[in-house]
């Protein structure tokens, strides 16, 4: 299933919709490693577009919804309940207290809707937290996984390897060696590679 690497530019979504692709959507994450891996050089500069998954802990979509099926089915569902004005979203976010709400997808996946915090962009959404056909990851663990896959297929390294490891961490990602390889980091790399991973 092809994602379309449009998405990589926040401008190609359409209007009200706020989503970061390479943070909460695996699909594009593998077309992009792809993209990435088949240029002939490679530096720092071309992972700089990682540096939108930030520090913190997210949640990775795995399952088999690409971006455009998503987003159609958020927004036919919004529009069923008329809440996709901004004025009704935003009062159906402060039904919790919390500020957020979520809808449950067509194959079981939840969504989680918050304020969007770009203008003209106020309806942002992600993978809830320990949602079905979801992965919750620590940040740095995802981009050495996916800044390792990209090494792996332009280098043509046969798997994970911790010389390797913190040398993308190192010119790539600007993050401190690792003493080892966390479980964090195989699990996403598994992933990432389509290898079982435990649960």
């Amino acid at each position: 299933m092809l994602v379309n690497l449009q998405f990589k530019n926040i401008d190609s979504f359409p209007k009200p919709l706020l989503f970061n692709p390479v943070k909460h959507h695996l699909g594009f994450v593998r077309e992009w490693i792809r993209e990435e891996a088949s240029k002939s050089h490679l530096s720092a500069q071309d992972f700089a577009f990682l540096i939108r998954i930030g520090n913190s802990q997210t949640d990775l979509y795995w399952g088999k919804l690409s971006i455009p099926e998503i987003a159609d089915e958020i927004t036919e569902c919004l529009k069923d309940r008329n809440l996709f004005r901004k004025e009704a979203y935003m009062a159906w976010l402060r039904e919790s207290i919390w500020n957020f709400n979520r809808i449950v997808l067509s194959d079981g996946s939840t969504w989680v809707f918050r304020p969007g915090e770009i203008e003209g962009r106020y309806l942002h959404f992600h993978p809830g937290k320990y949602s079905l056909h979801s992965m919750r990851v620590r940040a740095t663990n995802l981009k050495t996984a996916i800044a390792m896959k990209v090494a792996c297929l332009h280098f043509d390294y046969s798997d994970i390897d911790l010389d390797l490891v913190n040398w993308v961490r190192e010119h790539w990602l600007f993050l401190p060696p690792l003493k080892s390889i966390g479980n964090g980091i195989e699990r996403v790399f598994r992933l990432i590679d389509n290898r079982p991973v435990e649960s």
